[in-house]
């Protein structure tokens, strides 16, 4: 989450872009919401709040930042009525710089602040997308030539976050200090035995709320490790150490277990002395039998990154990866999707011919701060070289 101060025809805007996501469902009761707004605001650091309320009335959707304007959520409302509006790009000038959004199904997916500079870089990236500008500030000189500008169809400055208890207050909930307050005079007030009744009925309320929202939070979770993880394969795979095994017959490289590879072999000529100094060299555990040797390594570098997927649309990963997968030479089998509530699970089957480290590093940088996780991958070694590497990731994204 982002906040950056400009102007609109000299009348100045704090745009907060980037900003984190709550579906919070209306039902339970207003102290278990209040609490769950409470962690969410603090997780993310956010004095503000946003909320966006839901036509159907199930769950409203809450954005936690600082003082300023949402466009993603302008925008979002706009395009909710236009059928004509799928995965177009929205260009909104302000007077020192550009503000981009990328929309997946309706919804924006992705922010951005440019320079005039950036601009051209972005514009030819959208290629095959609908680019619409709407006429605001002064940087809309710098679009002339490169997209028609359109009367703007909606209020910049309609989707204003507030502070944390005054948004609160106004959608019938608790601020911390009220929730203290309303628990002093329930206690001075309330008759003893009606008292301890409304607590338990409150507290089995709050109990199916906390229960819910948690299985809410975990429906939304996913990995984030890959990019983590195949840098970490990358190194471990190619590194000059590994050159010890490859002497004894090295004949793949397997990642199955998110705190450990493993490297196998056949030696043709004897006892695998240098897999063994390998093992030996990096607390690894040696195993043989007859001329197959196998070495399993510990490592650090597995499944540690797990938060929600909120803001990524599973439909958009699926465009990114085959478009980075076609870049790393790497070839492409998906899954059919998985439900997990209001989000998506797929996995992708990729395997790289010849591959190398700089393969599995390109990979990595692009899916970087992304919702990838690595479930496993298999490197075939042959003659000192990758003859293959076969990788499984595991997307996690919403489903709309």
């Amino acid at each position: 989450m982002e906040r950056v101060e400009d102007s609109i025809g000299g009348k100045g805007v704090a745009v907060v872009y980037g900003a984190p996501q709550l579906p919070l469902p209306t039902a339970g009761s207003r102290w278990a919401r209040s609490r769950q707004l409470h962690r969410f605001a603090r997780a993310n650091g956010a004095s503000h709040l946003l909320r966006v309320l839901d036509a159907a009335g199930e769950a409203d959707t809450w954005w936690a930042g600082r003082a300023g304007v949402s466009f993603a959520a302008a925008i979002d409302a706009w395009a909710e009525t236009q059928m004509d509006v799928r995965d177009d790009v929205v260009i909104l000038p302000l007077d020192k710089r550009i503000y981009a959004a990328e929309l997946e199904d309706r919804l924006v997916e992705q922010e951005y602040l440019l320079g005039a500079a950036r601009l051209a870089e972005m514009m030819a990236g959208w290629q095959r997308r609908r680019v619409r500008a709407f006429a605001a500030g002064e940087m809309g000189s710098a679009l002339e030539g490169v997209v028609r500008l359109e009367a703007l169809p909606f209020d910049l400055r309609a989707h204003g976050f507030r502070r944390m208890s005054a948004a609160l207050t106004a959608a019938g909930l608790f601020a911390p200090a009220q929730v203290a307050a309303a628990a002093v005079v329930a206690v001075a007030a309330a008759v003893p035995e009606l008292d301890a009744a409304f607590r338990e009925l409150s507290n089995d309320a709050d109990r199916h709320a906390e229960a819910a929202a948690q299985e809410l939070t975990t429906k939304l979770e996913g990995s984030y490790a890959a990019a983590n993880t195949l840098r970490g394969l990358a190194d471990i795979g190619w590194n000059d150490a590994v050159l010890l095994m490859h002497r004894d017959g090295l004949t793949e490289m397997r990642f199955e277990d998110a705190f450990e590879v493993s490297f196998r072999g056949q030696s043709a000529t004897g006892f695998p002395g240098g897999a063994a100094a390998y093992a030996a060299a990096y607390s690894a555990t040696f195993e043989l039998a007859g001329e197959r040797w196998k070495v399993r390594r510990p490592v650090s570098w597995g499944e540690t990154e797990r938060r929600s997927v909120e803001g990524f649309l599973a439909q958009g990963l699926a465009r990114e990866l085959h478009a980075v997968a076609k870049a790393a030479r790497a070839e492409v089998d998906a899954s059919p999707g998985i439900s997990s509530g209001p989000a998506e699970e797929r996995r992708y089957a990729l395997r790289i011919p010849a591959a190398t480290p700089g393969d599995l590093v390109f990979l990595a940088s692009a899916l970087a701060g992304r919702p990838f996780g690595l479930s496993h991958a298999r490197c075939a070694f042959s003659g000192y070289l990758a003859s293959a590497c076969e990788l499984e990731l595991v997307a996690k994204g919403m489903a709309r």
